[in-house]
């Protein structure tokens, strides 16, 4: 599959997600089956964010879960909110990324990770400059984040 195919599948499956918070999540579950089918045919920075994307959905789906069962104890009225707010950032913050050419920052996170912002810039997509890479600095003893990323060339790229 190529990549422009692979960009608009991944914008698709987005909008899809965000449509889902209107149609009862019945899009959301065809996003995730896209998601999950052009996981594997994608470049590597494209497949991060169809992991992004079906990473949303399982977890928003036990969140959702638990959200379900604790509306009996009146609190799930307000964890659907705060859901419903998560799900919209995550969604927002992949569309954005894709639209940067970039692939999404803390895959792994299950929360906002506000920290994202104060993070170094993620990896580029496939045809973009690789003159350099980032290399992270050692760590501060104040914070979990590097002080600061060094770029260095690449092994066996153009010599400046």
């Amino acid at each position: 599959m190529s990549q422009t195919s692979s960009l608009g599948m991944a914008r698709a499956v987005y909008v899809l997600h965000l449509v889902g918070l209107i149609t009862g999540g019945l899009t959301a579950v065809a996003g995730v089956i896209i998601a999950h089918l052009h996981a594997g045919d994608a470049p590597p920075p494209l497949r991060e964010h169809f992991r992004f994307q079906y990473r949303t959905f399982w977890i928003g789906l036990l969140y959702s879960v638990i959200a379900g069962i604790t509306t009996l104890a009146f609190i799930g009225w307000l964890l659907m909110v705060v859901i419903t707010i998560w799900w919209i950032v995550r969604c927002a913050r992949g569309l954005s990324t894709l639209n940067r050419n970039v692939a999404p920052a803390r895959v792994d996170t299950w929360g906002f990770c506000v920290v994202t912002i104060l993070s170094p810039r993620p990896a580029r997509l496939v045809g973009q400059s690789r003159r350099y890479h980032a290399v992270p600095a050692p760590y501060t003893s104040r914070s979990l984040r590097p002080a600061s990323v060094r770029l260095r060339p690449q092994p066996g790229g153009p010599a400046l």
